[in-house]
């Protein structure tokens, strides 16, 4: 799905770096946690296991509402990542959700599809039918723009509910929980924010103690893992190993390494339909940062361009010194989450996160709650959003899937309950959303990977060549995506 962008403007104005946000499809590899299941499902199921509009029990006078989730799964199960067991938000519900005090009951159904599209379809189905008072997922904001949606910000307003949160998942512009999205200055709220979504960089003390290495800075830089890289690359003195200095899987990360090895000075440029060109694809800074990524491939593991070489990432059999991508509770070489179940979090250091010039990280986000406009219930659900985004069902969150809180006063998740706490955190707070257009995963991302496949298999390429046939791709790509309606540039 396209994104639309910008707050009421000339026609002639561009959205800019600061005027969009990168979208979150193609973040990291994070691992097959429970709550992407319902996303990502290969099979496809009924969008919803009821039909008809929700309704109030005559007997009991309880308001009986139904929340679609797309994310975390509604009912428990066996994690395939990790072998554990997980609750789902039905049993968050039986547990903490008091029914009979409130007079609201709650259930929760899986809205699965077979792609990214079949779910989105089935979301807007269960929205038009009325089938559902609540959503949980990621990136709503063009439900709202369909009117199938309630504006929250009359909600917000009364309970003062924006305070409670991490504060930069609010900074403008933001393509998530605030309309218009990537708007320098959003007036509606359309969600509530459930987990945090973040993205860090680590590394493998022991390594860097082998090789004789002193550890990264904290915040570290990128000319300091650059010049540590061949440090870290050869056999191991002390095992024998091949070891290698930095891994990223290409297949999802490879804008990061980009971006990083840019200094936090690349900028994509803007979408404007009236002028594609201010899109900017083929830069001499782009230019110098895709050869200094061709020229660190060889500290990389074979087969990091296709997601592989660091499988061992988190036990004590890594030979991967720097891990340029990982979330909390991504799985193998996605995250953090191998090295807590084999207590090697003494060994495996989470740093503050690639600092810009500004001292910011380029990336956080939450997934999001909103409620449905044909629902009948607002006031209700808005009861049940507060309780979802609130504390008790984000330590929920946490302690199922190691989800990190947006709740801001929090105390469940702390070094003594989770060793990665403080780094992630501060990761989050120091935020500011980088801009990646999406025509960067869709197009641009895979030929940068092929550039890479290219190059380390000794075949010819023509970078120059390349970068050309790129931007002219990117301005057909703006030209063919959006238009100006209202003074806005919308999506087609």
């Amino acid at each position: 799905m396209e994104r639309a962008g910008g707050s009421v403007r000339p026609p002639t104005e561009s959205l800019t770096r600061r005027s969009l946000l990168r979208r979150a499809a193609g973040l990291g590899a994070a691992a097959m946690t429970p709550w992407l299941l319902a996303a990502c499902g290969g099979t496809a199921a009924p969008a919803s296991t009821t039909s008809g509009t929700p309704s109030q029990t005559a007997s009991t006078g309880t308001v009986q509402l139904r929340l679609g989730t797309s994310n975390f799964k509604a009912s428990g199960g066996i994690d395939p990542a990790t072998g554990l067991p997980y609750k789902g938000l039905n049993d968050l519900f039986a547990a903490s959700w008091d029914a009979k005090k409130t007079g609201i009951s709650v259930r929760a159904t899986d809205i699965v599809g077979s792609s990214v599209n079949d779910t989105h379809a089935k979301i807007v189905t269960l929205l038009l039918g009325g089938q559902i008072d609540m959503l949980l997922g990621a990136t709503v904001w063009p439900y709202f723009q369909q009117k199938l949606l309630v504006d929250l910000t009359p909600y917000y307003k009364k309970d003062n509910w924006r305070a409670n949160f991490i504060q930069t998942i609010f900074t403008p512009p933001i393509e998530r929980i605030m309309y218009p999205p990537y708007a320098a200055d959003p007036t509606t709220y359309v969600s509530v924010p459930a987990d945090l979504s973040v993205i860090s960089t680590a590394y493998d003390q022991q390594l860097f103690s082998d090789f004789g290495v002193p550890p990264l800075s904290d915040p570290p830089g990128m000319d300091e893992i650059v010049s540590k890289l061949p440090k870290l690359t050869g056999k191991n003195p002390r095992t024998g190993q091949q070891c290698y200095g930095m891994y990223y899987n290409a297949k999802v990360a490879s804008h990061q390494i980009l971006y990083f090895l840019g200094h936090g000075n690349i900028d994509f440029g803007s979408i404007d339909p009236t002028d594609p060109a201010k899109i900017a694809f083929d830069t001499p800074l782009i230019k110098s940062a895709i050869q200094e990524m061709i020229a660190l491939a060889k500290y990389c593991p074979p087969g990091f361009v296709l997601g592989e070489g660091a499988q061992a990432w988190g036990t004590t059999s890594n030979n991967v010194a720097i891990n340029m991508s990982v979330t909390p509770q991504g799985g193998g070489s996605a995250g953090m989450l191998t090295a807590v179940q084999n207590k090697l979090t003494d060994r495996f250091v989470v740093t503050g996160g690639i600092r810009d010039k500004d001292n910011h990280t380029f990336y956080v986000s939450a997934d999001e709650y909103a409620i449905a406009a044909k629902s009948p219930h607002p006031d209700q659900a808005w009861a049940v959003l507060k309780f979802l985004s609130g504390p008790v069902a984000q330590k929920f969150y946490f302690e199922n899937f190691q989800a990190l809180p947006s709740w801001q006063d929090q105390n469940w998740m702390t070094p003594a309950t989770y060793p990665y706490a403080t780094p992630f955190l501060a990761e989050a707070n120091a935020a500011h959303e980088a801009f990646f257009p999406e025509f960067m995963f869709s197009t641009y991302r895979p030929w940068l990977n092929s550039v890479l496949s290219d190059a380390i298999a000794g075949k010819g390429y023509n970078l120059d060549t390349g970068l050309a046939q790129m931007q002219q791709q990117a301005e057909r790509w703006v030209t063919a995506n959006y238009t100006v309606s209202h003074g806005q540039i919308v999506p087609k």
